[in-house]
């Protein structure tokens, strides 16, 4: 195990990472964050391999989704970006879009609004991926492909769950602060 303490910012706080440990899935390299005020022996946050957790405003059923497709993500490119497919339709479920294919059903998403055409194009090519990894193609996904995959996946539910789920808190929060005489 190693400690790595980067230069301290001013305003941030003292902050080491450990590495040297070893997934208990995948068995590659974990590194975890931990602030200087906490004991060395307990890091608080794992920063790579990126957390397998969605934010709690996505639906279970994406969230499960998605943390079953991390599990395979370095080990199978092809059934990560299958199971990304799946979480698709999952949110497509979720958002109440029309039958049919995924496709028909992504764009019914779009057309609704409920996506703007930068993530319907993003949609698309998750869903391509998908596809590639299901059928037996010349086209496979690999392992860089994974790290677009999930960010673009992350980017949709960040959009569709997590971006609303705030502004209603923040709005809760405001309307609070408003009625109880705080004036900024």
């Amino acid at each position: 195990r190693e400690i790595i303490t980067p230069c301290k910012n001013r305003q941030d706080p003292p902050t080491s990472y450990y590495t040297g440990y070893a997934c208990a899935t995948c068995k590659d390299l974990s590194i975890y964050e931990t602030h200087d005020h906490v004991d060395f022996d307990t890091p608080e946050w794992l920063v790579f391999p990126a957390d397998a957790t969605l934010d709690k405003s996505a639906p279970d059923i994406v969230a499960n989704i998605y943390k079953e497709a991390k599990r395979v993500q370095t080990a199978s490119p092809n059934a990560f970006a299958v199971l990304i497919r799946r979480a698709l339709e999952a949110l497509c479920d979720d958002r109440g879009a029309t039958k049919g294919n995924l496709q028909t059903r992504l764009e019914s998403l779009a057309s609704k609004g409920e996506i703007p055409p930068v993530l319907a194009e993003i949609t698309s090519v998750l869903r391509t991926l998908g596809n590639s990894g299901a059928h037996n193609t010349e086209q496979k996904v690999v392992a860089p492909m994974t790290w677009k995959i999930d960010k673009f996946f992350r980017t949709l539910v960040e959009y569709v769950y997590v971006a609303p789920a705030l502004l209603k808190d923040y709005r809760k929060s405001l309307t609070k602060k408003l009625n109880t005489g705080y004036s900024k």
